[in-house]
């Protein structure tokens, strides 16, 4: 697709489009059981802020903090996520943490039983991922691999201050995407990931 562009470091306007209609696709959001948050060291506050208002707007009925890597709030991800999310006014009851994940295929695939132990059946009818906006369609494809029947959404938390369609402008966001760009490919003949067809039910 764009393979040539990388190696030489420049991309054309098609493919700036191209790539990044890949790896960030847009997906409509509808009301959902599970709100599965992928954790991360660091810029929790916006993904935690984005989490709040999906349940306050009553996108999401339960939340599953995940992430078991030590954030820069001293706790572990899914517990400084769970933190911000009760003094932002979630009751406790709504949210469950997942601490035992070190990347993304496993914070699916551990909070996978919380999930099933919290919708009382194997697989949610459906859930919404919420995450860094370079990781959409990774996020997207490893929630596939684990809830094949699900239909699966995902918000986008943007923390660069540069809007999705000139993230090759910031010099930090170019790098995340293109390294998304290259290593789904890789990470899906692994087996990481299974594939999804974002035109139909996710």
């Amino acid at each position: 697709m764009a393979d040539q562009g990388l190696k030489e470091g420049n991309l054309s306007e098609t493919e700036i489009q191209e790539i990044g209609a890949y790896v960030m696709p847009n997906i409509p959001l509808e009301p959902a059981e599970i709100g599965i948050v992928f954790g991360s060291p660091h810029s929790l506050a916006p993904i935690i802020s984005t989490t709040f208002e999906l349940w306050a707007k009553g996108f999401i009925k339960y939340i599953v903090a995940t992430g078991g890597v030590q954030s820069e709030h001293g706790t572990l991800e899914c517990h400084a996520i769970e933190a911000g999310l009760l003094k932002l006014g979630v009751p406790k009851e709504v949210v469950f943490t997942e601490s035992r994940s070190t990347n993304t295929g496993e914070n699916v695939a551990f909070s996978a039983p919380v999930i099933s132990s919290i919708v009382g059946r194997a697989q949610p009818e459906s859930i919404i991922g919420v995450g860094k906006i370079f990781a959409t369609r990774r996020c997207l494809m490893t929630m596939h691999k684990n809830f094949q029947n699900s239909k699966k959404m995902f918000e986008p938390v943007n923390t660069f201050g540069t809007p999705k369609e000139s993230w090759y402008l910031h010099p930090v966001f170019r790098q995340k995407v293109l390294s998304e760009y290259q290593k789904i490919p890789k990470y899906l003949k692994m087996g990481f990931l299974s594939e999804i067809e974002l035109s139909s039910k996710q």
